[in-house]
């Protein structure tokens, strides 16, 4: 499940839980995200991904709301990256 992470949420995270930076994406739009790696210690089966948008660049006007802040288990990742590729114009 794809859910919509809050401020506070992210801040959360940020303090409980061990954070694994994965990756940090930047497009020649402008458009650029990172993906988090988060788990509890000992729970590492049970990560989850957090990504975060860090500029829409040109896609400002035309970004979802789904295009906020939100969290998902590693077995939504073809649905992530299935919708990025829709809004950013790839074949995926």
């Amino acid at each position: 499940m794809l859910s919509v992470v809050t401020e506070s949420e992210k801040n959360n995270l940020l303090n409980t839980q061990q954070e694994n930076y994965c990756m940090r994406k930047t497009s020649n739009s402008g458009y650029s995200f990172s993906l988090r790696w988060y788990c509890k210690e000992g729970e590492e089966e049970q990560a989850e991904i957090l990504y975060s948008v860090l500029s829409l660049g040109t896609f400002e006007r035309v970004a979802l709301e789904w295009m906020e802040d939100i969290m998902f288990s590693t077995s939504m990742c073809p649905v992530f990256f299935n919708r990025s590729s829709q809004v950013i114009g790839l074949c995926w």
